[in-house]
């Protein structure tokens, strides 16, 4: 689902929401927290996941449903990459000790459970904020009103993926995909060139079929990930051997 402006005037195939009193400002702090309170007015019972993400961030489905199938949505969870603010910013995001935001960019993602205590008190955080930072204004809204901070963990750091770059610099999406680093993580951030989101799905369905296709020269050998001959291979030589003592 793809929410924009309530200003969008064009038409679209995908299912694009526009969010009442929404403008196209930047930063999209009033856009994000809305979105947030729509996804609990209209979709609290529908769902046990409920993700934000930028449209520059490509999103590995099927990693991302493993992850949260080892999960309790019933529990209070905030899944991203925790971040405190740059060098710079430190002491001026009104944080407390030890309090933390999962950054916007590489997706943030809350349970059912958060997404019940938080979405009541989206219009008040709105008229509350501290800063100019949606993702820190989300972060604080969901610290004060479910009580959980972003999950702690360097394992995040990995799973949840910013490519951090200077401008002008070179980019890790258009070198060699081939890396630990990509294929390790969950969502990557940020591609801001079309070319780039689609050479990364292009380079994952690419992985895929050759997984499946050692899949099926397993299958076709008859052999299991351990070496042992399968089932199917001894029925085979078995009835082979009945055959021959038969005949």
């Amino acid at each position: 689902m793809f929410f924009t402006s309530d200003t969008t005037q064009k038409q679209f195939e995908l299912p694009v929401v526009s969010l009442p009193g929404v403008d196209d400002s930047y930063p999209p702090m009033k856009k994000s927290l809305m979105m947030i309170k729509y996804m609990h007015d209209y979709h609290i019972d529908e769902y046990e996941w409920f993700m934000r993400a930028d449209d520059d961030l490509y999103v590995r489905n099927d990693k991302l449903v493993g992850l949260l199938r080892s999960l309790n949505s019933s529990d209070d969870i905030h899944l991203g990459q925790a971040g405190t603010g740059l060098m710079e910013e430190r002491g001026k995001l009104h944080l407390l000790p030890g309090d933390n935001y999962c950054m916007g960019g590489p997706g943030v993602i809350m349970s059912r459970s958060v997404l019940k205590k938080v979405g009541p008190h989206l219009e008040h955080c709105l008229q509350t904020v501290l800063t100019s930072h949606e993702d820190v204004e989300l972060g604080r809204c969901i610290q004060r009103y479910a009580g959980v901070p972003c999950t702690w963990s360097y394992e995040m750091q990995t799973c949840f993926f910013h490519h951090y770059t200077a401008k002008g610099t070179g980019t890790i999406f258009y070198g060699d995909l081939n890396t630990k680093t990509i294929d390790d993580a969950i969502t990557l951030h940020s591609l801001k060139h079309a070319a780039y989101m689609y050479r990364l799905h292009s380079h994952f369905m690419n992985k895929r079929i050759q997984d499946l296709q050692q899949e099926g020269v397993k299958l076709q050998t008859g052999f299991d990930d351990n070496g042992s001959i399968s089932a199917r291979k001894w029925h085979q030589a078995f009835s082979s051997k009945e055959t021959k003592q038969s005949g």
